[in-house]
């Protein structure tokens, strides 16, 4: 689903070597636009309707949990069938379309939401970067790509392009003050970069599991690990890297 390869080597009497090469979309200096993004607070106009498209249930939470609390009207489907049924019966402003689904993938679907006459703009999602191909999109039909695991700051702005959105901004605190009222952060070190590793690729279901060991197992870490289950539970997972200590970027 990401894109890449995999490789092994193997020696008898010796052992083997497993290789794993994945491609990942490269962070430049003309992106640090996470704090500004971060402090949209909603958006003017009319409330917007997005369906977000996509067979996995946390990926779906994850952008609706993203862009509920803006004031977006979120409709979700587990498949390209159960999308173009729900197109059908309701006219959204917006979809956001995952590529890599069992069955019918995002591309096919993207095709057939074009043939059925529906004209709202599509933003295809994909872990792979080579998705992002403007002859490709244009081809379907598309106005957008956003890619896994998803960011805030990539999400809103190309929403905020393809739907002429006058967002609503707040100041950010900075960032001394920002841990001001939070339980201190007693995780040990090695806790806090596997926490890290999981929340960097979107993996909110593992790092839930791994919050639960170290709950389980590590004395003092109560309160720490209390404030960053209910960051999680939000899908607040910028925020759960700050806590952590760890750079978003």
């Amino acid at each position: 689903l990401m894109g890449g390869e995999l490789s092994v080597r193997s020696e008898p009497g010796k052992g083997s070597y497993f290789g794993v090469r994945i491609y990942l979309p490269a962070q430049t200096a003309d992106q640090g636009d996470t704090q500004v993004m971060t402090a949209v607070t909603g958006y003017g106009g009319k409330r917007c309707r997005v369906l977000v498209v996509d067979d996995e249930t946390d990926h779906r939470q994850l952008i609706i949990g993203l862009l509920s609390p803006l004031g977006f009207l979120c409709a979700e489907a587990a498949s390209g069938a159960d999308c173009l049924t729900l197109l059908a019966t309701e006219a959204p402003d917006a979809v956001l379309l995952d590529i890599s689904m069992s069955g019918m993938d995002g591309w096919t679907c993207a095709y057939r939401i074009r043939a059925a006459g529906h004209r709202c703009p599509i933003i295809m999602v994909s872990a792979n970067v080579f998705d992002n191909r403007q002859e490709q999109l244009l081809a379907a039909q598309c106005q957008g790509f956003v890619s896994k695991p998803v960011r805030e700051s990539e999400l809103l702005a190309c929403l905020g392009v393809v739907l002429e959105i006058d967002w609503l901004r707040a100041e950010r605190p900075p960032r001394e003050s920002a841990g001001a009222g939070l339980p201190e952060n007693t995780l040990a070190a090695n806790d806090r970069a596997s926490l890290s590793a999981l929340l960097r690729i979107g993996h909110v279901q593992g790092a839930r599991r791994e919050l639960q060991r170290i709950a389980a197992e590590a004395p003092g870490v109560a309160a720490a690990c209390e404030h960053l289950s209910a960051l999680m539970d939000n899908y607040e997972l910028e925020r759960c890297m700050d806590y952590l200590g760890v750079p978003v970027s």
